[in-house]
């Protein structure tokens, strides 16, 4: 893990708030990348159709369900996830 992951040691998150993907698991990316599951951003169905329509957002091939329970697993798990929205994450 880089400086960034160290980073999030120091400050005493949980190691699985961070999960990194590769080629392997997603072949969109070229490259290893880091998605950190201590932030989530809220948009509505309507917001992102706008996005994709301006051309700011671009349709991408479906993850693997494992790596999709993987990315719910790290926000579940980050305390800086307000509790109302991990409770939309966990199955009834």
């Amino acid at each position: 893990m880089g400086t960034g992951c160290q980073r999030y040691r120091r400050i005493n998150l949980p190691p699985e708030t961070l999960v990194t993907v590769g080629p392997s698991q997603y072949q969109e990316f070229k490259y290893p990348s880091v998605f950190d599951c201590n932030t989530v951003y809220r948009d509505n169905v309507d917001q992102l159709i706008q996005r994709l329509a301006e051309k700011q957002l671009e349709l991408k091939l479906e993850m693997d369900m494992q790596l999709v329970e993987q990315l719910r697993q790290g926000v579940i798990a980050s305390p800086l996830i307000q509790p109302y929205i991990k409770n939309q994450l966990i199955p009834q």
